[in-house]
């Protein structure tokens, strides 16, 4: 204590460094990979080799963590611990930040930060929101706060609605803070527009949501931890009289855990709440600092357990230095990723390949393959009605042209509550293509 009060700066500069350093080692090290890690990565190394999101490839939030993330690649090369490195760097200021306003209860927040740490627009997200607290207690110009809810927008647009929706409202000046907030975001269109992508833009992430919200609605054992949480805030906003600010930001953050109510999407949106309840702990015992490594190192061991009977090996490309077989391993009724690789090149040719697997864009860097918007065709992710669209567009194809599929055939009628992968479209080409080849989990199909 006597360190922090004499030089600050330093203190701070050390967490941060602390921090960071504990976050890319657990993150990159301790946690498994997972699809949307790869996702991710693949979206800002689309970008980062002169892709454009809408028009070249499909993404249904908006743009701004990839593009970031793209210039990390840049800078660290094609590999995973890119993105690593640049939500380390979040994570790191977020518990500065913390520190600033709620001292050592800070270090409490932080297990819950990293408990799913996967590199994604979602850390980006709550960076923002902990940017935005922290401007409140600060007391910061509104016009400043604007831009920074503008950023989010960029970032997770439903969310960037939801958090402008209350600001807005209470802002002292509506015309200001408008423009400030319009700024980032005409400059953002007028990139669209530029490169021909802006009705794509509208149809996968604003059209396209309706689909996405009535296919993939799931409300799982936390859905009632965050209605509670939900009725909670409400109740210290009617009961609270000054100071609301910040309830009204986390209140409405909490649109960041629907419609997929599962545990990722629900400890994101859950954070700032944790952070609300420590701030209004008044006393603090020095226990809360031993019980939050405690936590972290829990989280560690179960991150390890979980994924104990996998193979684990360090990878040669841009998996380098994760640890972790991606969907598959070596039993006997799956394939690993190197035998899917080996499948795809064995069939990979000058016609047109369509890859509906879960390793699409895996299997696509690995083998230095343009990603297109056929490599995710999730649900709510081809744009409004897109199912029928891309059906369309594949008979078109197929009719003049050769075509190959390779599916993954555990995702096809598949029971798992999980899958995402629509069903129309593996039922069109199953239907109306031929069987040439089936490997475990992969068929392969051509006209």
């Amino acid at each position: 204590m006597i360190i922090l009060r004499k030089n600050k700066k330093v203190s701070y500069a050390l967490l941060f460094i602390v921090i960071f350093i504990v976050t890319f080692c657990y993150t990159c090290f301790f946690f498994h990979v997972s699809g949307d890690e790869v996702w991710n990565f693949g979206f800002a190394y689309n970008i980062a080799n002169g892709f454009v999101p809408y028009r070249d490839f499909n993404m249904i939030i908006t743009p701004l963590y990839s593009f970031l993330g793209s210039i990390f690649i840049k800078i660290f090369g094609s590999y995973l611990y890119s993105l690593h490195i640049l939500d380390a760097i979040l994570i790191a200021i977020i518990v500065v930040m913390l520190f600033k306003i709620i001292s050592w209860k800070s270090f409490l927040v932080f297990p819950f930060i990293i408990v799913w740490g996967i590199p994604s627009y979602n850390m980006l997200c709550l960076f923002f929101i902990f940017l935005i607290l922290y401007l409140v207690y600060e007391k910061k110009s509104e016009y400043l706060i604007s831009f920074i809810i503008s950023l989010l927008f960029l970032t997770k647009q439903t969310v960037g609605i939801c958090m402008f929706i209350p600001f807005f409202f209470k802002s002292k000046n509506k015309i200001k803070v408008l423009i400030v907030f319009f700024m980032p975001i005409l400059v953002f269109l007028i990139y669209l527009v530029w490169n021909g992508a802006l009705y794509n833009f509208i149809d996968y992430c604003f059209l396209g949501m309706f689909d996405f919200g009535s296919k993939n609605t799931l409300l799982s054992k936390y859905f009632l931890i965050e209605i509670g949480a939900i009725i909670y805030l409400i109740y210290q906003l009617i009961r609270k009289k000054e100071n609301r600010e910040e309830l009204f930001y986390i209140l409405a953050f909490q649109i960041m855990a629907f419609p997929i109510i599962d545990f990722y999407h629900f400890i994101v949106a859950i954070v700032p709440f944790v952070y609300y309840i420590l701030k209004e702990i008044k006393s603090f015992n020095i226990g809360l600092v031993v019980a939050s490594f405690i936590i972290l190192i829990v989280c560690c061991y179960v991150s390890l357990l979980i994924d104990k009977d996998k193979t684990y090996y360090l990878y040669d490309n841009f998996l380098d230095y994760r640890v972790d077989v991606i969907w598959g391993d070596s039993s006997n009724d799956s394939l690993s990723i190197d035998e899917q690789i080996e499948v795809v090149n064995k069939y990979y040719s000058d016609s047109n390949n369509f890859l509906f697997m879960r390793n699409a864009y895996l299997v696509k860097i690995f083998i230095d393959e343009p990603i297109n918007e056929f490599d995710i065709i999730n649900n709510g992710n081809m744009g409004y009605n897109g199912a029928k669209g891309y059906i369309e567009e594949i008979d078109d194809i197929c009719s003049n042209e050769d075509c190959i599929f390779i599916i993954d055939n555990s995702l096809y009628n598949s029971k798992v509550e999980v899958t995402q992968m629509n069903q129309e479209i593996l039922d069109y080409v199953y239907l109306n293509y031929n069987l040439i080849d089936s490997y475990k989990t992969l068929d392969v199909l051509s006209n």
